[in-house]
């Protein structure tokens, strides 16, 4: 920031400007100064030349510049005017607002949910004022990413957990822009496979590979979907079908000997015959909890 004088007249002294901040918008900036004597009616004050409020109280030592561009260089002044109405010299410091805050465009989850990535985008005209963008997870600043940088991964993550990712944009002073976030749930630690194996118009038969891809053995499990309207399993093997034959809404669940855990990495498959045409399930859980669905 830079101060210096104008104006060579006046029975006070120039204010002396003690404050000179950006608003993390980039959008207001504010300037604060200093009394230069006791005989002062009023205030003005200038951006870039130019007075932008010719009547500032007396005992007013500040002033916020609204309407700004972020990432843009500012002159704003301040003046002191004597109860005769002569203007003192004018103070003026350079202030560059903070930089624009870069747009979140994507989120995407790795397929073991334990990662993710995150891509943004700046505009062409407050690129040219970044120095980096930092990054953060669930609010703490996790890394850095240059200048042309436009994504992030985030590692050791957890399946299935909502994360919360930000991140600013940060100019060649040091100032940093307001925080773009977005949420993202990492891929469900189960994921539930369906394979038509047959069909014969009227009924057809399925295939149901659930796998653990999550870091905890699954010690007993459930599975719960919706068929469509028409639809009902006729029998079941590998698993023990627990809802009515004649409903659409499918529950099924571990056998008593075989298959009653998942470790992580693994998977068992269950296959069911059912009467109707497949057109797709929905509302898919393994003990209650959504999961990644394959169809």
């Amino acid at each position: 920031m830079n101060q210096g004088g104008t104006q060579i007249r006046g029975s006070v002294d120039a204010p002396k400007i003690n404050a000179a901040k950006s608003s993390d918008d980039g959008k207001m900036a504010l300037v604060g100064w200093t009394e230069s004597g006791k005989n002062i009616d009023h205030f003005k004050v200038y951006q870039d030349g130019r007075v932008v409020d010719p009547d500032v109280k007396a005992d007013v030592p500040d002033h916020v510049f609204k309407g700004l561009k972020p990432g843009v260089k500012y002159t704003f002044g301040v003046s002191a005017v004597d109860k005769g109405g002569i203007e003192s010299d004018r103070s003026t410091v350079d202030v560059t607002t903070a930089p624009e805050a870069p747009k979140i465009v994507g989120a995407n989850s790795s397929p073991d949910g334990k990662a993710d990535v995150i891509t943004w985008r700046e505009s062409p005209v407050a690129l040219k004022g970044v120095d980096h963008f930092n990054v953060y997870q669930d609010g703490k600043k996790v890394g850095q990413s240059p200048a042309n940088g436009t994504s992030h991964v985030f590692e050791g993550l957890k399946p299935g957990t909502k994360y919360t990712f930000g991140v600013t944009a940060v100019d060649k002073q040091g100032t940093e822009s307001t925080r773009s976030t977005t949420d993202a749930t990492t891929t469900g630690g189960v994921k539930v496979k369906f394979e038509k194996t047959g069909d014969w118009g009227t009924g057809y038969q399925e295939n149901v590979t659930i796998t653990n891809n999550g870091d905890k053995t699954i010690d007993g499990w459930k599975l719960a979907f919706d068929m469509g309207k028409g639809n009902a399993v006729s029998s079941l093997w590998d698993g023990v079908l627990v809802s009515p034959k004649n409903s659409n809404h499918v529950v099924a669940t571990n056998p008593a000997t075989y298959d009653t855990s998942i470790a992580p990495g693994q998977s068992c498959t269950i296959g069911f015959v059912a009467s109707g045409t497949s057109d797709g399930m929905s509302h898919v859980t393994v003990n209650g909890q959504d999961v990644v669905v394959d169809q």
